[in-house]
């Protein structure tokens, strides 16, 4: 073996690295100048739209707009199975769910507050779910936030047709085997010039 055989080995782990699916997948739902009065709640997400097991709720927003004492944290996601409410991220007011977390930060009335956190359910949530987001704070006036509000581990229900059995490999697939190719062909073109 020769010494650019590392190499090659090295450019390939990061090729899967840089062009691999993510570990943890999720829906990303952009959230665009959502504008919610107190406990006013809108469905993102009917229980035939989505697929897998929800183990998390992430939110990246910015709140733009407040009236009346609402505050960035308001920023509230309800999920339901079966009619039942079984989880609530953030809000200030308590919607009866079995489970319910909150944001670490926000909490500020002020243009330009940022909402970011991460959260973990205690009990993972298969579908069928139903997802609605509002404002979580009952008795407050309106806000309004941009951003975007991560699902993980749901998918989304294509409503396209079947796909064809004959599936052409995504990008990133046909990048790396193209890549492996190339290293074995250049390897194999070193090995036959030095013998």
């Amino acid at each position: 073996m020769n010494n650019s055989s590392p190499l090659c080995l090295a450019a390939l782990l990061v090729a899967i690295v840089n062009f691999g699916e993510k570990a943890e997948g999720g829906i990303i739902y952009n959230v665009t100048n959502f504008t919610a009065s107190g406990g006013d709640f809108t469905e993102i997400f009917s229980a035939s739209d989505v697929t897998g097991t929800l183990t998390g709720v992430e939110v990246d927003l910015v709140f733009t707009d407040s009236n009346s004492v609402t505050w960035g944290s308001d920023f509230t996601v309800l999920v339901y199975q079966e009619s039942d409410l079984k989880f609530q991220a953030g809000g200030y007011t308590d919607q009866d769910a079995d489970e319910r977390l909150t944001w670490a930060n926000g909490n500020s009335a002020n243009d330009g507050t940022e909402v970011k956190d991460a959260l973990s359910l205690l009990t993972s949530l298969a579908a069928p779910l139903s997802i609605s987001i509002g404002n979580g704070y009952n008795f407050g006036g309106n806000g309004t936030w941009n951003g975007t509000l991560t699902l993980v581990g749901l998918d989304e229900v294509s409503n396209d047709s079947p796909a064809p059995t004959n599936v052409v490999p995504e990008p990133s697939s046909l990048a790396i085997f193209t890549l492996a190719l190339g290293m074995v062909g250049t390897l194999r073109r070193r090995r036959d010039a030095n013998v």
